[in-house]
């Protein structure tokens, strides 16, 4: 199975890796297209794109139509922020690119993450 990078090798951006990634380890059919607008920080190096993305794919694989699969999908989101923010100092990405951490690096830490949900 590829990972997130081989995507990103081959042309996708951060968002569009991390969906495709995805998409083949979980079984899911998220639109890529979804996320072709969120690579770059939304284009305007604000939230990185792999993170957003990976918080789309949290929704699919853990969100829902009731009150309590929703939570779920919370608690996952929250976690992986965090972690990033601790780990990173933050989850934007001019400011991420601007402390030398690579798009490289954050798709790889967010497919991780997705890779590590039941």
């Amino acid at each position: 199975m590829k990972k997130a990078l081989d995507y990103f090798g081959n042309g996708y951006n951060c968002a569009e890796s991390v969906i495709k990634a995805t998409n083949e380890k979980k079984n899911t059919e998220i639109p890529v297209a979804i996320a072709s607008s969120m690579g770059h920080g939304m284009g305007v190096g604000s939230v990185c794109g792999a993170i957003c993305a990976g918080v789309s794919s949290i929704g699919v694989l853990k969100g829902g139509q009731d009150a309590e699969q929703k939570k779920e999908a919370r608690l996952y989101t929250k976690e992986l922020m965090n972690k990033i923010e601790q780990e990173y100092g933050s989850v934007i990405c001019k400011e991420l690119k601007g402390n030398k951490i690579s798009c490289k690096e954050l798709i790889d830490y967010v497919d991780r993450y997705i890779d590590s949900i039941e």
